[in-house]
């Protein structure tokens, strides 16, 4: 229905002459009925105006309904940003299946005291991984990357529990 085929054709109106039914269906995305008549009121207009060329002929629909967003009128900015937001949901929830399996397999039992900061940042550098030729032969970490790597940023919490040792063991030899 948000393809740019469908969107412009008014001969796909017959069988998509509202966008209400999506729209109910998306409640979160939009807030309240007023807004609900004016998506559909956009969705009916689009088909009738003069558009750029540019937008004719954009097949991608997340980029023609961005070229739409951006148009000077600003007509169609709450189709556009719906649409945009409807383009954005995940069709199905493999991925973040995946990504809990690769949590379950870095936290195991005898990693289990792995700080949440730890964990995040092991799953993203695996998938950077991933994009970058799959493996970790070729990939050349950054000068930031090995700024990052010291030992206050890497055990935040030992570096406190050493000062607080460190400042009780002042208290202790002061008193005695």
């Amino acid at each position: 229905m948000l393809t740019p085929s469908v969107a412009l054709s008014s001969n796909m109106r017959e069988k998509y002459p509202s966008i209400t039914c999506l729209s109910e269906q998306l409640h979160r995305i939009v807030n309240g009925d007023s807004n609900i008549q004016k998506l559909d009121d956009q969705w009916r207009t689009i088909v009738l105006v003069r558009l750029p060329s540019e937008i004719l002929t954009e097949k991608e629909p997340d980029k023609f309904w961005t070229l739409i967003k951006e148009l000077e009128t600003g007509q169609f900015i709450d189709l556009a940003e719906f649409a945009l937001a409807v383009l954005c949901l995940p069709h199905s929830n493999a991925s973040c299946e995946r990504v809990f399996s690769k949590i379950n397999c870095i936290k195991t039992k005898s990693r289990n005291r792995l700080i949440t900061s730890t964990v995040s940042a092991t799953v993203i550098t695996s998938e950077c991984l991933k994009k970058n030729n799959g493996n970790c032969i070729s990939f050349q970490p950054t000068k930031l990357m090995f700024d990052s790597m010291s030992y206050t940023s890497l055990y935040p919490s030992s570096v406190n529990n050493k000062t607080v040792i460190d400042i009780n063991e002042e208290e202790e030899n002061y008193f005695h």
